[in-house]
């Protein structure tokens, strides 16, 4: 299957990172095959090949796209925690907007816990890239606010981190089952209820209380 005509390498290059992006997602890096990613979008290997290198230079460049939207989502989330009425507000408003951040990209967050999982650590360059800072900037909020130890602030910060973490990559229909949410509801619904529960206890994790 040839490239079609006129087509924008860009936009080429964006339908098979995509493809790719979803393929991680579902399989784990070993588990997807660049012929797979070719046909969901619609492209030949070759073309996959000249735009990644390689399988491995095509999940790099998925994690790559993670980490850059991780970046950008950092930004945004100092913004709302400077607009905050006070450090409780802003810590309630940080913790619900990364549980939307997460939501929103759940197939590359996929990606990244099935390479950490797997490895026992983030892909190469993505804590010093994006994950210290973040860590840095949560745990001195915290820290400076609460009189929370370094160490103490980390671990929670960390704690909340991995909490939305599971209920996101979590099935939504094993969740229902599990948190016995009622099956009627939508999607969206659904996941109110958890980022309710898990903005609760980051403000239990965080301030030792919900005050």
């Amino acid at each position: 299957m040839g490239r079609p005509p006129n087509t924008d390498p860009a936009v080429t290059r964006n339908r098979i990172l995509q493809a790719a992006v979803d393929l991680f997602g579902e399989n784990g890096r070993e588990g997807a095959a660049i012929r797979e990613v070719a046909r969901r979008s619609k492209v030949s290997m070759s073309t996959v090949l000249h735009h990644f290198g390689s399988k491995q230079g095509l999940f790099d460049a998925c994690v790559d796209a993670m980490l850059d939207g991780l970046a950008t989502h950092q930004d945004a989330m100092l913004d709302v925690a400077t607009a905050a009425s006070g450090p409780r507000t802003a810590s309630d408003q940080v913790v619900r907007e990364c549980f939307r951040f997460a939501r929103r990209h759940q197939r590359l967050l996929r990606v990244i816990t099935c390479e950490s999982v797997t490895t026992g650590h983030l892909p190469e360059g993505g804590r010093e890239r994006v994950i210290a800072p973040a860590l840095d900037r949560a745990a001195g909020f915290v820290t400076d606010v609460a009189g929370r130890s370094a160490v103490d602030a980390r671990i929670a910060v960390m704690s909340i981190c991995h909490i939305i973490t599971r209920f996101v990559l979590t099935d939504i229909e094993e969740l229902r089952a599990s948190l016995a949410l009622d099956p009627a509801d939508d999607e969206d619904a659904s996941y109110d209820v958890i980022e309710d529960h898990v903005a609760r206890n980051a403000a239990v994790l965080l301030w030792g209380s919900l005050d």
